[in-house]
Parts: structure tokens; sequence; C-alpha cells
């Protein structure tokens, strides 16, 4: 009675480890992500270049909830300067407010003249009631002049918002805070250290024989004969 063994074949093709194929994804995913960042930033950058330079757009921040949901929290509104006689109920005006509240974005719900100057109630989208913006404790304040309540340009130019971008006034706010400031500035010690890794990831495969490489360009070997093991008859 004879059995038929297969030989086996002692070459096993070469694998890459698992860790160096997981550097290499991470290494591109980075890459994408970082070219891709560089991008939407030149973009966005030369873009409100353009329009502030050429189009006298200028980019406010939106800080407050003030005017949800029309311009949520961290929208960059686009403001252009036109006369105050161009300002209409429902236009969206930024102003520097009396005393010591900070430049407001709020929308127009009433306007009144006198002594040849134009007066403007506001009020932001989210709040209850109109603006009033007397300051306590003068003669103003206790007057009952509707006008006084509003907001006056004395040079006649009013800046009025033309456009709006979603989360973009993130890069106003970020500018804000000190922490990210510095991490700015770190941002370019950054950008070389992933430039040198990336720059060793690359000599380190170029040293490595391709070994898929080469299997692949290989021709496939044909199978060796099966063996016969003759084995003797049990008596």
């Amino acid at each position: 009675m004879t059995t038929i063994t297969p030989a086996r074949n002692a070459r096993r093709p070469a694998r890459r480890s698992a860790l160096g194929g997981s550097l290499r994804v991470a290494r591109r995913a980075l890459t994408a992500a970082w070219v891709l960042l560089r991008v939407a930033v030149v973009v966005a950058a030369v873009a409100i270049a353009v329009a502030w330079r050429f189009y006298g757009y200028v980019p406010v921040a939106v800080q407050t909830g003030s005017m949800t949901p029309t311009y949520p929290v961290h929208t960059l509104l686009f403001v252009h300067d036109v006369r105050d006689t161009q300002v209409r109920v429902g236009d969206v005006i930024t102003f520097d407010p009396p005393g010591r509240v900070p430049r407001t974005t709020h929308r127009v719900v009433a306007r009144e003249q006198h002594g040849g100057r134009w007066y403007f109630r506001t009020k932001g989208d989210a709040n209850p009631v109109a603006d009033d913006w007397r300051e306590p404790g003068t003669p103003e304040a206790a007057a009952d002049e509707t006008y006084l309540r509003g907001v006056s340009y004395s040079k006649g130019i009013a800046p009025r918002t033309a456009y709006s971008v979603p989360y973009l006034g993130w890069l106003a706010a970020l500018g804000t805070m000190p922490y990210v400031r510095v991490g700015l500035l770190c941002i370019p010690f950054v950008v070389i250290a992933l430039q040198l890794l990336s720059w060793i990831w690359r000599r380190e495969d170029e040293d490595e024989p391709a070994g898929d490489e080469a299997e692949t360009a290989a021709p496939a070997s044909e199978p060796e004969p099966e063996r016969v093991v003759p084995q003797r008859e049990a008596a």
C-alpha cells in the first residue's frame, strides 16, 4: 500500500510589518489633512483680504448669541459702509454703543430723524425687547424722546451687514485666547517636526526591499511534483 504526501514549499512570501503599515497609513492621513487645512486657510485668507481691500467689506465676528438664530455665535459677518440715509428697518448694522458696551451688531426695528441726524432703534433677534442705549445717570436717560434710545452715526456712515459665513468667526475668537495664541506660534515648529518625520519615513521606505513588488513581478513557480512514498504491506 502506498500513500501520497504533498511536498511543502519552504519559501514564504515576505510581508511588511503591521507597525510599518500603520505608520504609512497614519502618515498619509496626516499629510492629506494638513494639505487640506493649508488650502482652506489660504483660500479663506485670500478671500477675506480681497473683499476687505478692494471691495470694502470688513469682517466682524459674532461673539454673543443675541442675533441667533439668524447669526449664531462665531458667525463671520462682512459689513459694508453705507450712508445712514440708506439704512432701512430690517437691516443689520454694526455700531459702538455708548458707555463700556463693546461693539454690537443688531437689527434696526425703527428709525427717526432729529436735528438733521438719523437715530436707529435696534434689537437683537434673540432679545425680547428693543435696546435702550441711554446712559444711566444722564439727563438723556430721564427724557422721553424716543430717538435718544437709539444709536446715531456722527459722520453719517453706517456699517451694514452684507454677507455672513457660519463658523468662520472661530478664527477671530481663537485669536483672543492667550493659550491659543501661544499655540499658533508653535505651529511652525510642529510643521517642521512633521516634515522631518515624513522625510525619515520616506527614507525608510526607499531603503526597505519591496517584498510585495518582488512577489508581484516574479513569475509564479510551478508546483513541485508529488512524491510517492512506498510503504510495506503488512504480512
